[in-house]
C-alpha cells in the first residue's frame, strides 16, 4: 500500500511517475516478472548508433514499488551509455530511498531486470529483444 511508503523518493516517483507508457519503434525491449508477486515490468529502449539510451520508457502491471522503481530507473538511464546504463544496481537508484519492506525489495528492481535482458540482446546484436 502507499501509504505505508516511508520515502519520500518512493512516494514522488510512485505519484508523479517519469517515463511510462507505450513507445512506438523502440530498439529494444524486455519483460521481467516478479518471482515473489504478480507484478510485471515492461522495459522500452531507443538506442543510438553510439550506444546512448536516447528514451526509456516502462509499462507496470504491479505495486507501487514496482512503479516507483521503474520510474527512478528510467530517470537515471536516459541519456547513458549502455554500459554505464547496465553497471546500475538497486542499491545504486536507491541510495535515498531508505528501509523498503523485504517484500517489495523485487517489486522495486523489476526494471534493472528487464533492463539485463535488453542489454544482454544488445550485447549479442539482437534488435526487439523479446524476452
Amino acid at each position: 500500500m502507499v501509504t505505508c511508503m516511508k520515502s519520500l523518493l518512493l512516494k514522488d516517483h510512485f505519484f508523479n511517475p517519469r517515463g511510462m507508457g507505450f513507445m512506438d519503434n523502440p530498439t529494444h525491449y524486455a519483460v521481467a516478472r516478479s518471482e515473489v508477486c504478480n507484478d510485471v515490468v515492461r522495459v522500452m529502449v531507443r538506442i543510438d548508433d553510439d550506444g546512448i539510451l536516447l528514451d526509456v520508457k516502462a509499462q507496470v502491471y504491479g505495486c507501487g514499488y514496482a512503479i516507483a522503481g521503474a520510474s527512478i530507473f528510467n530517470s537515471c538511464a536516459r541519456g547513458m551509455g549502455m554500459e554505464r546504463a547496465a553497471a546500475l544496481r538497486a542499491g545504486d537508484l536507491l541510495a535515498d530511498a531508505g528501509d523498503i519492506p523485504e517484500r517489495h525489495v523485487a517489486c522495486v528492481g523489476l526494471a534493472l531486470k528487464a533492463f539485463q535482458k535488453i542489454y544482454d540482446d544488445y550485447r549479442r546484436g539482437l534488435q526487439h529483444g523479446t524476452s
